[in-house]
């Protein structure tokens, strides 16, 4: 039962930072193992994207996250669990990788992927293979039976087939959905068309065919098993349309999969000149190790970095990353809009002591949020309204005559609801206790339950959305370093999305004053002005604005 409440889709972020200090006491329980998978950053538009294709989604990622976690639970190390989703997700013809992956201009797939033991950093990966069936089979093949890393083309193709790979026709990796995607790359481009692979499936309908995801993605993966081994892998097919043999960061090591044990792990996903260019992977890892950011900090310092990259025409770098950090915690970050991705994990039943990577950080004794519990009016609409407004998938159920911790008699519904990122949002229907009220000595802005979104543009459409179910939205609002906009469940309770729109400078110096506003206020009850500029930024860009009419 517990399992649903570990897969997260979705677009919500609640993160612990640790604080400095001398002691050591207990790090926090880690994950017995942990494993993370993405299926590319390059997401089909929630407004055609069906509920039975949404579906298949999940159901994927969640088998995905099965084969993987099944490996984890049973002893299995983390480079046969990377092996074995990637496998799995290869063979899926949903996702930019193996059968199902896009074609090059010539009207063909050649594939891509990599993979990296944390525990050695021994490292495979082979690029442009068009009948090898599983490009992750052979890139461990050259990590483990080659003095190599990193084989191309028709040597990798031959070495494959010496280590005994299955080999099939270029059209086994033939779907409609992706030869459409290269026709319409071609009439955008005014490109002639390609003649359609000999052997290939008759055309099929134009019914059933899958929307536009974006034509990039890949997928990839991060595991960390109970030895504490991390491994990371990636396989893709690469871009719509590329050509000349171009090879994106999937199989760079450093660029586009990286693992190394009691740091990080890494996969990315996205345009990947950007990635070859920031070094994304090494680098996220690079920020753990040596400025002690935590996952989610460095994924977001470099996806930033990819953000602010350009490139000849102009275009600025986009796509996402999963990380692992060393102790089996995940992240995710993205500057797409979306990213299909999914995490479990199994935590330890006791704490443990974790000193060689504490050094002089005090870490919290929580592990996370695992979920947070309110009062709803009515249990299934309040169910619709997550699901409908911000489409939260309700996952599990708990109802009871007595209270478990207490004993005493009141039937309750205990609903749970996936918020996203592994973080789980619940409620509880209690018909036996009083209406629901709120403290009246506290305003109703006080209390609230605030959702991160993964940018403006989302942030504008979860506004869009909410005011199509008739509700009354207040914002967007600018706080200085997140946006945010402001509606009411149909309990009463406010409810905020939120965007970060702050660089890592402001935030460390917010950090910075943090304990000195805080002295100031408890002595003086005055809003201290160590920060004001926060609020001098906001008027500014609303200024702004207003003069621009907009």
């Amino acid at each position: 039962m517990m399992r649903a409440l570990i897969a997260a889709f979705g677009a919500l972020v609640l993160s612990a930072c640790a604080t400095f200090g001398r002691a050591e006491p207990p790090a926090p329980p880690a994950p017995r193992w942990s494993l993370v998978v993405h299926g590319g950053a390059g997401v089909i538009e929630r407004a055609n994207l069906s509920p039975e294709l949404d579906a298949q989604y999940r159901a994927a990622l969640r088998q995905a996250l099965s084969i993987g976690g099944d490996i984890l639970e049973g002893g299995g190390s983390a480079l046969d669990a990377v092996q074995a989703t990637i496998l799995y997700l290869e063979d899926n013809e949903l996702f930019n990788a193996g059968r199902g992956a896009v074609f090059t201009y010539e009207g063909r797939n050649e594939l891509d992927a990599s993979i990296m033991d944390g525990r050695t950093r021994m490292a495979g990966a082979v690029a442009g293979l068009t009948r090898t069936r599983h490009p992750i089979l052979a890139a461990r093949a050259v990590m483990e039976h080659s003095p190599h890393v990193f084989l191309i083309g028709e040597g990798a193709e031959a070495f494959a087939r010496a280590q005994n790979l299955e080999e099939v026709a270029n059209t086994y990796f033939f779907t409609e959905r992706r030869w459409r995607q290269l026709e319409q790359f071609a009439l955008r481009n005014n490109l002639p068309i390609p003649q359609r692979p000999a052997g290939a499936p008759a055309p099929q309908q134009q019914s059933g065919v899958t929307p536009d995801d974006h034509q990039f993605g890949t997928v990839g993966v991060v595991a960390y098993d109970q030895r504490g081994d991390i491994a990371a892998g990636t396989s893709t097919g690469g871009t719509t349309g590329k050509r000349w043999g171009r090879v994106g960061d999937a199989p760079i090591i450093g660029a586009g999969t990286y693992a190394q044990n009691g740091v990080c792990g890494v996969s990315a996903t996205g345009t990947g000149e950007f990635f070859i260019r920031v070094g994304v992977a090494r680098d996220i890892c690079a920020r753990m190790q040596l400025q002690g950011l935590s996952a989610q900090d460095a994924a977001n310092t470099v996806m930033n970095e990819v953000g602010a990259t350009t490139n000849a025409a102009g275009a600025v770098g986009d796509g996402g990353v999963i990380v692992l950090d060393g102790r089996g915690r995940f992240a995710f970050s993205m500057n797409t809009p979306g990213m299909y991705r999914a995490a479990r994990s199994k935590l330890t039943a006791r704490q443990s002591f974790a000193s060689s990577l504490m050094r002089s950080h005090k870490m919290a004794i929580t592990n996370g949020i695992h979920h947070v519990a309110y009062r709803c009016k009515d249990a299934k609409e309040t169910v619709k309204f997550y699901a409908d407004v911000l489409g939260m998938e309700y996952t599990t159920a708990f109802a009871e005559d007595h209270v478990p911790s207490t004993g005493a008699y009141d039937p309750y519904m205990h609903v749970f609801l996936d918020a996203g990122n592994g973080n789980v949002l619940a409620f509880f229907e209690l018909p036996q206790q009083k209406a629901m009220g709120r403290d009246e000595n506290t305003p109703a802005w006080v209390q609230h339950i605030a959702f991160k979104v993964e940018s403006l543009e989302a942030l504008l459409a979860g506004k869009a959305r909410a005011q199509a179910h008739g509700l009354d939205v207040l914002g967007p609002t600018d706080h200085g370093i997140f946006k945010s906009i402001y509606f009411f469940d149909p309990n009463g309770h406010r409810l905020e999305l939120t965007c970060d729109t702050g660089t890592a400078e402001e935030l460390a110096e917010l950090k910075r004053v943090a304990p000195d506003m805080l002295d100031e206020w408890s002595r003086t009850k005055k809003a201290p002005q160590h920060a004001a500029w926060l609020h001098e930024k906001a008027r500014a860009a609303h200024a702004e604005k207003s003069r621009l009419g907009e």
